[in-house]
């Protein structure tokens, strides 16, 4: 019996492997933020001093804990595949109509 008083209406709750995944992808959101607010702050070659590592490998390394964890959603079954892409199609469509620059061409 579950202890959530909410029963979903398809009347399954999460397993707990469900809700450790998305305890997990909470957790890499987050230090993706932490990373690029970095990046941000102090520029893409300044160095992390409690790793050692430089803001843009910091935060490339927190996009792919991310990465690996949507795929794991994924093959959960939690969220599917076409939902995915559906919100990368529709993401793109926002970008391109609400960005206000365009990427710059980075010379040497």
């Amino acid at each position: 019996m579950s202890e959530d008083r909410f029963v979903p209406s398809d009347g399954r709750p999460l397993t707990p492997y469900e809700r450790e995944i998305l305890t997990i992808l909470q957790e890499e959101c987050a230090e993706v933020i932490v990373a690029a607010s970095k990046l941000l702050r102090f520029g893409v070659g300044n160095t992390n001093p409690s790793t050692g590592k430089k803001n843009d490998e910091e935060l490339g390394l927190e996009v792919g804990d991310l990465q690996q964890m949507i795929d794991k959603i994924i093959f959960a079954e939690i969220v599917s595949r076409d939902h995915l892409i559906d919100g990368m199609v529709r993401k793109q469509d926002r970008l391109i109509q609400f960005m206000q620059h365009a990427p710059e061409r980075r010379h040497g």
